[in-house]
């Protein structure tokens, strides 16, 4: 059995590799976990509702790769439940990462299958230029 932490030799007891340094304090990805496991809406992501064979969903604020999982889990869930085109409302969204990028070739590829598209709409200028450069428009829209 591997240990980690302190050694024995100067008096602290050592700590096997499957017991927590955190001795039951919760972190970042138990309550994540947890939320989405319960529901849990992330404000960055605004499911307005299905009209005209498309489905919207609003972006703003930050989605990076500590809500990206959360992301990828409340889109994919409001597709299932309306499959349709889905339309991404971009105006408010102000960063991305590649990780985000990722995200939503994940969630295009998930479209697709389907016989769907997706499109994002109104991305500002700095967004815009990082799918670009990835040479994303040639397999969504972006308008």
């Amino acid at each position: 059995m591997k240990y980690y932490g302190r050694t024995a030799e100067n008096g602290n007891k050592k700590r096997k590799k499957s017991e927590s340094c955190l001795k039951g304090r919760k972190t970042a990805v138990h309550i994540y976990c947890k939320s989405i496991r319960e529901g849990f809406t992330m404000k960055e992501v605004e499911v307005k509702g299905t009209e005209g064979g498309k489905l919207t969903i609003a972006l703003r604020g930050d989605i990076d790769s500590g809500n990206a999982d959360a992301f990828y889990a409340e889109v994919i869930e409001a597709y299932r439940a309306n499959p349709a085109d889905v339309v991404f409302e971009c105006g408010e969204l102000n960063f991305i990462d590649s990780t985000t990028l990722g995200t939503f070739v994940k969630i295009l590829k998930n479209v697709k299958t389907d016989g769907y598209k997706m499109t994002l709409k109104n991305l500002q200028q700095k967004i815009r230029k990082l799918f670009l450069i990835c040479s994303l428009n040639t397999i969504m829209e972006i308008e």
